[in-house]
């Protein structure tokens, strides 16, 4: 604790005097009762229920906890009891302890909101799917009170909630916030959420072991009758929230693309912090437009606002400084500025046309042209960098990232895991942009660039794996069989072929934001569409592909599919390394 806190080691202690004072009653008694119940329960196990009733009894009704703790409760493992109380729990990176349990406490007490002690304890990586400590050391912040009325419950769950979407807080299964996450935000925050779910359908098909509240949190869609939670919550008016968060966004991805055309990211990040007049005076604009569009940033988690006594200072949050400061490799700036001239009315033309030109071909002249594979190495990279350490590649000696633009994924890869070498299979005119690419990750001795045409040449150059970065997306499902055929026909046996995509979820409404947007960029910029994992495992299966996997992160909206050639089937039976 005082390691993690320095100048603020002592804050727990005096916070815990500050708000224990209006219990102290509370603590005298329950510590001479605790002792004596201890006791006296030792010795005799079947007076635990009447000493409970007893105490019940004298203070019992007056500790009601509005419905959610009626009663004293027995502490496990003890043979004591202890006092009512609602209790909430989170799990964050260790990194983000201090600033996590800060933010909560300062919340609490700004609203005057009395806590008489919290808990913090450290612990290691997990490897259960569903812990909160799953793969990453964590800090845990347990936080109980006493006599909360429901309208400070509900702004504890909001404020605990709030708190874990800022800084990656996990909720404790057994506590009350947990009740009120949305699924699709535990989905998001525990990588293993879908396999878990896989194998829940497999071993409990028929929902045998299933409840309303476990359907509810995992999408099970089981034949039981619905919670009496749901039933209330039919009578309840609709929130229009997530309607107008729609109806504004698209003023919110304005105020995105300015700040990046302008540099404005990597001029708030020169200077560790700005305020209105700094900006205002920068880009000449007036103080009213600059303070709307900082709002604007600060709500998307782009920037941090510190409000101070007279001014506000804006600084780039983690978010903002790792993929918008073009400092950082992998920012998403040239990116977004494709997005320039996109309107309605654009994405309205398209619908209507038939036949639509390729941007990707159109922005080269009949290859990408190297502005546009700036934008798609920024966008990707990440993704590439994450779940190339996940991937399986113990079998893989010699990968070929095919259509690979930048050689992002080949790259990343080769960075990832040592014995691999690789090709970035790409159209002439964009080999010498290729080439610059690896020679500024010093990968020239691993990755060679080879030219061709994906759609024209017989057999893609030989490999035992074949990579096929945000590729798909750009193309009609005949091709992209095509293209999965070749490479089908091209490897050797148990040779490996991986797709790297956003994917629409397979409920539809669990999409990400980023992968449903993207699908609509496919529309007005390209020919194809976002897969589902189901349909890119059954146009591999088709091909001949078998043992078909999904790898997924929460760091970032990508996956990876990754699928094997029949051990039977095979053109090439020995490999030749470059």
């Amino acid at each position: 604790m005082r390691s993690e806190f320095q100048e603020d080691e002592y804050i727990f202690e005096g916070r815990q005097t500050k708000y224990m004072g209006k219990f102290d009653f509370m603590y005298d008694y329950t510590s001479h009762w605790l002792s004596l119940h201890g006791y006296i329960t030792r010795v005799c196990r079947s007076l635990v229920k009447p000493l409970n009733k007893l105490q019940v009894l004298f203070i019992g009704k007056s500790m009601t906890m509005t419905g959610r703790r009626s009663d004293w409760t027995l502490a496990a493992g003890t043979g004591v009891s202890e006092p009512p109380h609602d209790s909430y729990e989170m799990a964050f990176p260790l990194e983000h302890c201090e600033a996590a349990t800060k933010l909560i406490m300062n919340s609490l007490e700004d609203r005057g909101i009395p806590y008489p002690w919290c808990e913090i304890r450290i612990s290691g990586p997990s490897p259960a799917w569903l812990s909160p400590a799953y793969g990453r050391h964590v800090c845990w912040f347990e936080l109980p009170t006493y006599h909360q009325n429901e309208e400070t419950h509900e702004y504890i769950l909001m404020l605990m909630q709030k708190v874990a979407e800022k800084y990656e807080g996990r909720p404790h299964w057994g506590k009350l916030n947990v009740y009120s996450s949305p699924p699709l935000f535990l989905r998001s925050v525990y990588p293993k959420f879908d396999d878990f779910v896989r194998v829940v359908k497999d071993m409990d098909p028929l929902g045998t072991y299933s409840s309303p509240w476990f359907d509810r949190i995992f999408n099970l869609n089981s034949n039981q009758i619905s919670p009496p939670s749901v039933v209330q919550e039919a009578d309840k008016e609709i929130s229009m929230i997530p309607l107008m968060d729609n109806v504004f966004a698209p003023f919110h991805h304005a105020v995105l693309l300015i700040f990046a055309r302008l540099c404005l990211f990597d001029f708030i990040d020169s200077r560790a912090s700005v305020s209105l007049d700094d900006i205002a005076d920068h880009t000449q604009w007036s103080k009213r437009a600059t303070s709307a569009m900082l709002i604007s940033l600060a709500t998307s988690n782009i920037l941090d606002a510190s409000v101070g006594p007279s001014s506000t200072s804006y600084s780039l949050t983690r978010l903002g400084k790792r993929f918008l400061s073009t400092k950082n490799h992998g920012y998403v700036n040239d990116f977004l500025d494709l997005f320039w001239n996109v309107s309605p009315q654009a994405l309205l033309d398209k619908a209507i046309e038939d036949q639509k030109e390729n941007f990707m071909l159109e922005t080269g002249g009949g290859a990408p042209s190297e502005a546009f594979i700036s934008a798609m190495q920024g966008q990707t990279s990440f993704a590439a960098q994450v779940l190339t350490r996940v991937m399986p590649f113990e079998t893989v000696h010699h990968m070929v990232d095919v259509g690979g633009g930048s050689g992002t994924l080949a790259i990343q890869a080769c960075s990832n895991n040592d014995h691999i070498s690789a090709s970035v299979y790409e159209l002439p005119g964009v080999v010498p942009i290729t080439e610059k690419y690896i020679m500024n990750a010093n990968l020239t001795n691993r990755i060679k660039v080879v030219p061709g045409n994906m759609f024209e040449d017989e057999y893609y150059p030989e490999a035992d794996a074949y990579a096929f970065g945000n590729v798909l997306h750009d193309w009609p499902d005949k091709v992209n069989m095509g293209l999965l055929a070749k490479a089908y026909k091209s490897l050797p046996s148990n040779g490996t072929v991986i797709i790297l995509e956003m994917l629409i979820a397979e409920d539809i409404v669990s999409t990400t934001q980023a992968a449903a947007g993207l699908n609509l960029v496919m529309v007005t910029n390209e020919q194809g569409r976002q897969y589902k994992a189901s349909d890119l495992e059954k146009m591999l299966s088709d091909v001949g592909f078998v043992d078909t996997a999904v790898y997924k992160s929460n760091e970032t909206p990508y996956s990876a599919i990754v699928s094997k050639k029949r051990r039977e089937c095979c053109r090439r039976e020995t490999f030749t390394s470059m």
